[in-house]
Formats: C-alpha cells, sequence, structure tokens
C-alpha cells in the first residue's frame, strides 16, 4: 500500500469493479458460444423491460451473432423489438418477481 498511514485508506471501496461486475455482452457472448448460436433473446424484469439504450446498446454489441433491432419496436416496448431481417428474434417480456418469487 503506497502514501503513509495518515493518507492511505485501509477499507477497500464498496463500489464494485469492472472486474466484478458481470457484462451481460460477454455473458451474452458465452452462452451463444456454448449454445451453438441464438434463436431468440429475451429481455425481462426492471431494466431489460424499461431501459430502450440498455436494450439498444446490448443488441448492437451482439449484431456478430444475427441480433438487429428494430428501433421503433424497441422505443415502443415490443414485445418484439427485433427487426424483421434479423436472424435472432429479440423480445421483451413483462414479469411479476413477486408471483414468481410466492
Amino acid at each position: 500500500m503506497e502514501g503513509n498511514s495518515k493518507t492511505a485508506n485501509p477499507r477497500p471501496s464498496r463500489r464494485p469493479s469492472s472486474t466484478s461486475t458481470p457484462d451481460p455482452h460477454a455473458r451474452a457472448s458465452a452462452y451463444a458460444v456454448v449454445l451453438g448460436g441464438l434463436d431468440a433473446f429475451v429481455f425481462t424484469a426492471g431494466i431489460g423491460e424499461h431501459s430502450v439504450p440498455v436494450r439498444a446498446a446490448l443488441c448492437a454489441k451482439l449484431a456478430g451473432l444475427g441480433v438487429k433491432l428494430d428501433e421503433q419496436a424497441n422505443k415502443s416496448n415490443g414485445p418484439r423489438v427485433s427487426a424483421p431481417d434479423g436472424r435472432v428474434s429479440v423480445w421483451v417480456i413483462p414479469t411479476n418477481e413477486e408471483l414468481m418469487i410466492a
């Protein structure tokens, strides 16, 4: 640890680092490799259901796997948000987590 004992912080930061935060692109790509490709990709729950920019960014990163987003459908929250000429169908499926837990 650099610095002297008066300035050094012995406690680690509570903020997640980029190495501890899961990268959805990396996970989706890894699953696609294991599965031999993608037929469909589903966004669900809080961010998946309600974040147009998150869906757009992830779909852009997955374009090499055949994911092609329909921008207008994405802005309307689906349910199908993939472009008709995309190889992978992309969906926004609402969930009721309280019901699933009960």
